[in-house]
């Protein structure tokens, strides 16, 4: 879909193709004029997906385009690059990389609330010097061809491989340019939505095996606390927000129908539901 800039006077998209020659999905961001309806092509690079608006003529969006960071991305570290573009002209600049493959992003002022891909079995390779990357990468690079699994579900459709895996919540600051993972170990982050200086997520906290019901929790990001809203093992969580001091949510115990019951509308105020 289209996302929209502050002001309402510009929209921007992603079109992805496919690459039926080499086999891959190629997409670029184009840029609408809410007023004309008219659209034109913003990016040319043919891997830019993922993109918020930072201001009224300002987007940021991820791309892979530093050979330095493709390289290291293909001895086995795990980089995301950043870039900033105006919409009305000029090059895309590059803004900073996070050490860790994003999948999803939010601003909250100078902040960026960001969902990573997070592999346990995989070392961190971006907090090693070069010596120990080296054998680091050498020793990993030798066990890639199996596969331990020990836990539940080890698999899933469409992403393969999830043993051991999890989408960690993680905040990278635009004035530091420090990225901290805010979520617990081992807490696998289904959804997250950023209300003013804090955030709201569902999270299924497992080593073994999963839990089919979430927890809801707000940390704050003036000063890293964290909350816990709806314990897990009570509810399935599908969407949460604040409204009028309140934190709202659409829940289910899926008690009745299972995985298949529609959700309730829940009001949390001095910590009750």
């Amino acid at each position: 879909g289209i996302t929209v800039a502050p002001d309402g006077k510009h929209g921007a998209f992603a079109v992805v193709t496919v690459n039926e020659a080499d086999n891959k999905y190629e997409s670029c961001l184009w840029l609408m004029d809410m007023e004309s309806a008219s659209y034109r092509m913003l990016t040319s690079g043919k891997n830019e997906r993922k993109f918020i608006w930072l201001n009224t003529e300002e987007i940021l969006f991820v791309a892979n385009r530093d050979k330095t960071y493709a390289e290291k991305i293909k001895n086995g570290e795990g980089w995301t690059c950043f870039y900033k573009m105006n919409i009305h002209g000029g090059e895309a600049e590059f803004a900073f990389a996070v050490p860790h493959f994003v999948t999803a992003m939010k601003l909250a002022e100078n902040k960026l609330i960001l969902t990573i891909a997070y592999d346990y079995s995989r070392p961190n390779f971006a907090s090693m010097d070069a010596a120990a990357r080296a054998e680091a990468v050498k020793a990993w690079k030798e066990e890639m061809d199996y596969e331990v699994f020990d836990e539940h579900p080890f698999w899933a459709n469409g992403m393969g491989v999830v043993n051991k895996k999890r989408m960690r919540l993680a905040v990278y600051d635009m004035m530091s340019q420090k990225t901290e993972i805010i979520s617990l170990d081992y807490e696998n982050v289904e959804k997250f939505w950023v209300e003013g200086d804090s955030v709201l997520y569902t999270g299924n906290l497992y080593t073994e095996k999963r839990d089919q019901y979430q927890g809801l929790y707000r940390i704050s990001l003036a000063d890293g606390s964290r909350e816990t809203l709806v314990p897990q093992g009570n509810m399935r969580v599908d969407y949460a927000c604040v409204m009028d001091g309140k934190v709202l949510f659409l829940g289910s115990d899926m008690e009745l129908y299972g995985i298949n019951e529609n959700p309730e509308l829940y009001a949390i105020e001095d910590n009750e539901i």
